[in-house]
């Protein structure tokens, strides 16, 4: 930890002295080359982290910027008697925008306050947000600050020299609010022991807390062309997380574990790219710190995660060919993660130490071309194969054993452009994956089959139809319980059908919408008991209409449903049903041209599930209640241009969560066989929210 922490601090010290650039002129001609960007992305696209063994994708796609191209508007100085003119020259080349609003607001809430601020920060109080964008000659500057001061604040710093060279510096906070006044027998939340308090019969006498996590964000990265086609970029952040989570630990307790973790995140990648070729390589690491291992409470020991780290290397080659306008592109990647627990935290009488390890290859090759000019077509191959090296580790005489995945997939896909603006598109792909040291299945083989039209002819309306059908074989394990007749619909052999069906028409200049339609069904076919059908039907609509001078109103509709049938061994089956319906309604209309105008906008969305179980009995009651939700939110706002630099605001919004879950309902703290501390309970909301803010663009 200490060494990437050294070489983070010495590369925003390079990145620093390389991009300072304020009160230079380009006394250089720049060459135009393209540049490959989006690798080094800030924020979530490209951190890595080991925690949560989310692995980051490959470099951007070729030809990908961040900035347009901008070629050099100084010229060379050719006397000493030019230079004041050029100075002046210089400082009249650049260009300062932005914009910076401040306000107050005011928020009147009832109910879970979590809830309602799951993701964000809305209290009451000052609000403030900006950017500034500064341009001179092919030099460039811009700084973002969103939510100043409060606790999902969020600050970005850009700049650099247009086909030379950019820099990034980031900062911003994520809360996660889960539940607030939980409660538990245990002493102790947020810290890694936990004392009995003797008094878990009785919940009136537990210590309350707040389920939450805060994450705080930061890093550093650039990249460097020198005005050629050789591309480098480096890039670091650092990721610190603390706060409660409800954990389960053995014997149906919910316990408050803590949260102190640090993530380490870094990449350096070079690559080449000109005209025809495109080659570049990128290597990750990652290092995920927990501070707590393991947690004790009462007499017993819980293992938290251990700590671990990340590897990953990756490349890409692109060539693109005149020949039938051809390209060919490869991708590879290899990553490895590890981490080690420590066995005689959990169990006193287990000594040594468990040691994890997953590898993982990815192979990715396509080639396109165009035989005809009515023709396109594409034929590719993916490879992926996990390999499981962790330790075998014995429990209650159980022996697990490392679990190895591979996967081949190869397919073909084609466009014939049809006359009269019709297109038909077809594909084909073959997967056949095998996995070792599971139980139920050991292989599946997919044939995956589309076809699709689409007509362009019409200037006024688009449509669209597609028909994909898959089937899936398993090969199953004989010889097991599991094998009678009990499929996991993971890989189960299954049919599906899939339709999807759009269109997009617009009558006149001022009036428009679209249509479009969704349905599959899956069909579990030798599945006689677990999951034997899933269907699924969607359908949304979206009109607009109006003159931007005078009114504009969008309005939509969309529905959902959702079936899934399960047939158990235990002579009952199970049906799920939900109907989702969503519609709103927005309305911009200004009432003085430029100077006066109003938004108005209202979304409703209400999620209807049931649980029915057949034969009914007491002991198996429908379930009226699952996941039932609604959620509204309305908001009106009024914008007052009194200048052309200020503009005032003034909006109310309104939110409304129900949540009306079976599950939740007579909600106890001791129920049969467990002991619960309020986690996700009780989770509706309504809120006022008014603001007045101040806005200044310049």
């Amino acid at each position: 930890m200490q060494t990437l922490l050294s070489i983070f601090g010495a590369l925003v010290v390079c990145v620093f002295s390389v991009s300072a650039w304020a009160g230079e002129t380009d006394e250089s001609s720049t060459a135009s080359y393209p540049t490959i960007s989006g690798g080094i992305e800030a924020g979530a696209s490209y951190e890595l982290s080991a925690a949560s063994n989310v692995e980051n994708a490959d470099s951007a796609e070729a030809g990908e910027t961040d900035e347009p191209s901008r070629a050099s508007a100084v010229e060379d100085a050719d006397s000493p008697e030019t230079g004041k003119a050029d100075k002046l020259s210089a400082a009249s080349n650049v260009e300062i925008t932005g914009s910076i609003e401040t306000g107050v607001r005011i928020v009147d809430d009832s109910g879970d306050e979590a809830k309602f601020e799951e993701y964000r920060d809305m209290g009451s109080g000052l609000y403030g947000s900006g950017d500034i964008r500064i341009n001179k000659d092919n030099k460039y500057l811009e700084t973002e600050a969103d939510n100043i001061g409060r606790d999902d604040q969020r600050y970005k710093l850009d700049g650099g020299k247009y086909n030379n060279f950019k820099f990034s510096v980031f900062f911003d906070e994520i809360p996660h609010n889960y539940t607030d006044d939980a409660k538990s027998y245990l002493n102790g939340a947020g810290s890694d022991r936990l004392v009995d308090s003797g008094n878990q019969a009785n919940p009136s006498l537990w210590r309350s807390y707040d389920y939450y996590k805060d994450r705080k964000n930061m890093g550093i990265k650039g990249e460097f062309s020198f005005e050629s086609p050789w591309v480098f970029e480096i890039g670091a952040s650092r990721r610190d997380s603390d706060g409660i989570y409800p954990f389960a630990g053995t014997g149906g307790v919910e316990l408050p574990a803590p949260v102190d973790w640090e993530e380490t995140n870094m990449f350096a990648g070079a690559g080449f790219q000109g005209k025809s070729i495109v080659a570049f390589i990128r290597a990750d690491v990652s290092e995920f710190d927990n501070k707590n291992n393991a947690m004790t409470w009462g007499t017993n020991t819980s293992s938290l995660q251990p700590d671990s780290d990340f590897y990953k290397i990756s490349g890409k080659f692109i060539y693109r060919n005149p020949f039938m306008d051809s390209t060919l592109a490869l991708k590879a990647g290899y990553s490895k993660k590890d981490n080690d627990t420590n066995l005689a935290v959990v169990d006193p009488t287990t000594f040594g130490k468990y040691h994890a390890e997953v590898e993982t290859t990815r192979l990715n090759a396509s080639y396109d071309f165009r035989p005809a000019a009515a023709f396109d077509i594409k034929v590719f191959a993916k490879y992926y194969d996990t390999q499981d090296d962790s330790d075998n580790l014995t429990i209650n005489n159980v022996t697990t054993e490392p679990y190895d995945h591979e996967k081949w997939s190869v397919g073909l896909d084609g466009t014939w452009r049809l006359p009269k603006k019709n297109f038909l598109d077809a594909g084909y792909q073959h997967t056949d994956a095998q996995r070792d040291s599971r139980s139920d299945n050991d292989e599946n083989q997919d044939h995956l089959l589309f076809v699709q039209y689409r007509n362009r002819f019409f200037n006024r309306a688009i449509f669209r139809v597609k028909y994909e059908y898959l089937d899936r074989d398993g090969d199953y394990i004989t010889g097991i319980t599991l094998d009678n007749g009990n499929r996991r619909y993971d890989v189960a052999d299954q049919t599906r059908h899939k339709i999807e069906l759009g269109t997009e028409i617009f009558i006149a200049d001022n009036l428009g919408g679209g249509i479009d339609y969704a349905w599959w069904d899956r069909d579990y076919d030798d599945t006689v008991y677990g999951m034997t059908g899933m269907e699924h039907h969607e359908i949304y609509v979206s009109a607009n209409h109006g003159d931007p001078a005078k009114l504009m109103t969008t309005v939509y509709l969309g529905y959902e449903y959702d079936e899934s049938d399960l047939e158990t061994n235990r002579n009952w089956s199970q049906t799920e049903e939900f109907d989702t319906f969503s519609y709103g309604i927005a309305m911009e209309f200004p009432v003085i041209a430029d100077k006066l105008k109003f938004d108005i906008s209202w979304d409703h969305s209400i999620v209807d599930g049931s649980a029915d179980f057949s034969p009914s009995a007491a002991n198996y009651l429908d379930l009226k209640d699952v996941d039932d939700c609604t959620i509204q939110t309305f908001e009106a706002k009024g914008t007052w241009r009194f200048t052309p630099s200020w503009s005032l605001n003034l909006g109310y919004i309104y939110e409304d969560f129900d949540l009306d879950d079976g599950q939740y309902d007579g909600y106890s703290y001791l129920p049969p066989g467990a002991t619960l501390t309020g986690a996700y309970r009780d989770q509706n909301y309504d809120a006022h929210i008014a603001y007045l803010g101040m806005v200044f663009q310049f």
